[in-house]
């Protein structure tokens, strides 16, 4: 009596092992890009009291406030009225005139951890932000590296 076999070719489950492995890590790799170009970073929510490295609370002030505290690490408070993106660096002024007021610095370096468009994305909302004032040009700054020490409040 005859019986039908089927022959395997050989290294059959070899193809079998790389299609899904390649496939596997092809699937991986979208999932991961996805979460890394399509997260939003930034959160609506109210977050803890910012504290600086010394683990130290930050107080908070208004944001015309300041000038008078360079050197020391605050969080302010206050309605981003202006903002501008040079594609170096991403201002976001809590007044339109900026060479007078505080703003908030966010240079390239650290744009990959904010909204694509920081400018417009900040622009018109009242926020809190916490950093180190430092003085530039003779005007107050903070200069914003993470997400964390900027907080939309609407």
């Amino acid at each position: 009596m005859r019986t039908n076999t089927v022959a395997k070719e050989p290294g059959a489950g070899a193809v079998w092992t790389a299609r899904f492995l390649v496939t596997l890590f092809s699937v991986s790799l979208i999932v991961y890009l996805w979460t890394k170009w399509f997260s939003v970073s930034v959160p609506l929510r109210s977050k803890p009291a910012a504290v600086n490295a010394a683990g130290l609370k930050a107080s908070l002030i208004s944001w015309n406030a300041a000038g008078s505290y360079v050197g020391k690490y605050v969080t302010v408070r206050g309605k981003i009225a202006a903002s501008h993106n040079t594609g170096k660096v991403c201002m976001l002024n809590f007044h339109p005139d900026y060479r007078k007021h505080l703003t908030l610095v966010i240079f390239s370096g650290s744009f990959h951890n904010f909204p694509e468009y920081p400018q417009k994305y900040y622009l018109g909302r009242e926020v809190t932000a916490s950093g180190l004032v430092k003085e530039y040009n003779g005007k107050p700054e903070i200069i914003i590296n993470s997400p964390e020490q900027i907080n939309v409040l609407n």
